[in-house]
């Protein structure tokens, strides 16, 4: 669950709430090694008159600490429907110069096929390596897709292996046929697969051919689909055919139960003549209005042996909460094994502030601050950084982890420039952060509100500088101010909160 979590929460643009594009996206870590952010993905866009996305410019550089790292960066390219038709992934090691090392090529031919052609570079010239060639013909309301998949090899493209799709016009796989060549003159048919569907659109038979003999012994397997007349239930049969056996065997079966709003209630499947397999499981599931409240999980057959159950979320608890529960059958009794329960805060905007957990088992009790975040926005209202920090128990306090900046243009010609400053607030160092300029920064400086000067740093050659990290003029608590002066003559202040 803390996987999921992390995956929503840090999602590259999730947050972002102007329709306004952005022209670069930064992604850094905290590095404990240098007490400072290590950028780790450097991403760059331009668009074409349509506001449509025409470039895109990844650069992944090597650690800062590796010795002669190896740093990478890809450029692509897109039409105007938005698909890739160019890819050049170049490294380096060190401060040596930009290397290739592959590209790749998307265009249509004379004859219809659309051609992914990938080249490889060696030491002075690229090298023609693979390319797939794909057609769709529509006829009869089958759409067949043709594929092609071929090696560059003694100065002339060779066949490899060979793809024929047959979909319906709902896009549903009807029948696939695998070839692979012979190396001579002959396509030898490998593996075939054929689908039906009900006139509701649930799959209803599959079967896989195995032509072949890879593995040796496995000629085919098929499935077969049934649904009872309400749609109250649904069961799958698998079975499967072998050199050994060529009659059809029954491999498992496989049920699930739907109450009247179509929400699962159960999943069974059991491997015929197999009782203790670890692959036979049973699933229950519990509602309570439109919240899933309790989920069962057992394995093997006769249900003796490892049993889990699932308790998520409980309406009981207040909003913004989230609790899961593992439960083990032990002695004929379900005993508590571990559980979670997550709360979390929201600002005005809707997005994620903190998140604590609170974690505990039979011998171990423990609240504990989890995750926070602190964003910035433009005056568009476009998100322009999040910064995550995590709990470190060890510490008893928050350090940094994270780092998101979003980059976008200037609107308005002549204005000045602008920058934010987080956290806030903050009791460790800050970073100042421009969200745009048009006059490069010259010089920041560090003001108690009596207007005296507590800091002041010279920013020299800095025509691309972005962001700053600085430590707080003093421990003391209260506000002070930063005060940013630019090379034509404007400057600009925020506020600083230090705890």
């Amino acid at each position: 669950m803390k996987h999921f979590l992390l995956i929503c929460l840090l999602w590259p643009f999730y947050g972002v709430l102007s329709q306004e594009r952005p022209i670069a996206y930064l992604e850094y870590i905290w590095n404990p090694a240098l007490i400072d952010w290590e950028l780790t993905d450097e991403y760059r866009y331009q668009y074409d008159g349509n506001d449509s996305l025409s470039q895109q410019i990844h650069i992944r550089p090597a650690p800062p600490l590796a010795f002669n790292g190896t740093s990478w960066r890809t450029l692509t390219q897109f039409d105007d429907a938005g698909k890739t038709t160019y890819q050049l992934i170049q490294h380096k090691t060190g401060e040596e110069d930009w290397k290739g090392s592959k590209r790749y090529h998307w265009f249509t031919d004379e004859a219809g096929y659309y051609h992914w052609v990938t080249e490889s570079w060696r030491e002075t010239y690229w090298h023609l390596a693979q390319r797939r060639r794909i057609k769709e013909i529509l006829q009869d309301s089958i759409l067949f897709v043709d594929s092609y998949y071929e090696n560059w090899r003694e100065g002339r493209w060779n066949n490899h292996t060979h793809d024929s799709i047959y979909l319906d016009l709902e896009g549903r796989e009807i029948k696939k046929l695998s070839y692979a060549w012979d190396g001579s003159s002959e396509w030898i048919l490998i593996t075939s697969w054929e689908h039906a569907y009900s006139p509701y659109g649930d799959k209803t038979y599959w079967r896989q051919n195995n032509h072949a003999q890879n593995p040796p012994n496995f000629l085919a397997q098929r499935w077969t689909y049934d649904y009872d007349l309400n749609g109250d239930a649904w069961e799958e049969m698998s079975e499967r055919r072998n050199t050994f056996n060529p009659n059809w065997e029954i491999l498992y079966r496989h049920k699930t139960r739907y109450d009247a709003q179509r929400r699962k209630l159960s999943d069974t499947r059991l491997y015929e003549g197999i009782q203790n397999s670890v692959n036979n499981f049973r699933k229950e599931y519990e509602y309570r209005d439109d919240t899933l409240l309790t989920r069962l999980f057992e394995y093997h057959s006769g249900w003796v042996g490892l049993s889990q159950k699932w308790e998520y979320p409980n309406p009981d608890l207040p909003p913004y909460h989230y609790y899961s529960r593992i439960d083990l059958l032990e002695n004929g009794s379900w005993q508590l094994a571990e559980a979670n329960q997550y709360e979390y805060s929201y600002d005005e905007k809707g997005l994620v502030n903190e998140i604590t957990e609170h974690f505990f088992t039979p011998t171990f009790n423990e609240k504990r601050g989890y995750r926070r975040f602190f964003r910035n926005f433009n005056e568009a209202g476009a998100q322009t950084s999040v910064v995550e920090h995590y709990y470190d128990v060890l510490r008893a306090s928050y350090v940094p982890y994270q780092k998101k900046v979003w980059v976008y243009p200037s609107k308005q010609e002549g204005s000045a420039s602008v920058f934010s400053i987080y956290p806030q607030p903050t009791n460790g160092p800050f970073t100042v952060q421009f969200t745009r300029w048009l006059s490069p920064p010259v010089k920041v400086a560090v003001y108690d509100l009596q207007g005296k000067v507590l800091f002041s740093q010279s920013l020299d050659n800095q025509e691309q500088v972005w962001e700053l990290t600085l430590s707080p003029p003093s421990q003391t608590a209260g506000l002070y101010l930063v005060r940013v002066f630019y090379e034509d003559g404007s400057s600009q202040t925020q506020k600083l909160q230090v705890f």
